[in-house]
């Protein structure tokens, strides 16, 4: 920019028409150093833009890591929950299966008393009619006995 504005104020002292050759070659050199510096101005610009895109890109990426983060953590704690869940599961299901064959061999324990009970009530039975009978037989043979003693 120094050598622009000494260009300048060489040209409007009336000097311009008589530049030196070397003179040209700096202003052409300045020229192309400014055409240089601009397009760097305007890299530079870019890469301002696509950093500050990128920053935004990281700062959403970081926010979306913290949430998987702690979704993670919540889904190791509901694991650690259905685990417990499924032991306990398991543990009543044994329980449950031992309390079945415990009901079923209750129920043919039971099943067997009954019948042992009805075959003994049965012959009990068996027994009282005979009993009955043997009684009844008695008692006739009684009757008999004493009209025989009547009639002899």
């Amino acid at each position: 920019k120094m050598a622009a504005k000494a260009l300048e104020q060489s040209q409007s002292q009336g000097q311009g028409s008589t530049l030196k050759p070397e003179g040209e070659d700096w202003k052409i050199k300045y020229e192309q150093l400014e055409h240089v510096c601009d397009e760097l101005v305007d890299r530079v610009a870019e890469i301002a833009e696509e950093n500050g895109q990128l920053v935004a890109k990281i700062e959403t990426l970081e926010e979306d890591v913290e949430m998987y983060q702690d979704e993670l953590a919540i889904m190791e704690d509901v694991q650690e929950e259905n685990e417990s869940l499924n032991v306990s599961m398991e543990e009543a299901m044994k329980l449950a299966t031992e309390m079945c064959q415990n009901m079923t061999n209750f129920v043919q324990s039971h099943d067997a008393s009954v019948r042992e009970y009805e075959e003994k009530l049965a012959r009990m039975n068996e027994d009282l009619t005979k009993a009955m009978s043997n009684e009844a037989s008695l008692e006739a043979f009684h009757e008999l006995k004493k009209e025989n003693g009547k009639l002899a």
